[in-house]
């Protein structure tokens, strides 16, 4: 089971992914420097909670933009080992026949 986050945490996290989508990267340090940056929260403890649920984010929704443009390359490499599995078949029936 995964932790427990204060609704306050996600609420400010979110807050900040929309604002500044283009800002927000997958490392937690430069996340941690953009919430002292934007918000008024001081607290370290809710400090390193709000930057440790935007890496979060950036990781899910930033993660899936590069996944998906990670599978039509491998879809071509799955159609390019077929084919060249298709074409050795060939030729071993080739070779069996004559």
């Amino acid at each position: 089971m995964g932790k427990i986050r204060p609704s306050s945490v996600k609420r400010l996290a979110l807050h900040i992914f929309r604002q500044n989508p283009d800002r927000v990267s997958l490392d937690y340090a430069s996340n941690k420097k953009l919430v002292l940056e934007i918000s008024t929260v001081r607290a370290k403890h809710l400090l390193n909670r709000v930057a440790g649920y935007l890496t979060r984010l950036a990781k899910r929704y930033k993660g899936l933009k590069t996944e998906a443009k990670a599978e039509p390359e491998q879809e071509i490499e799955e159609q390019e080992m077929e084919e060249a599995e298709a074409g050795v078949k060939a030729e071993a029936k080739q070779e069996a026949q004559g």
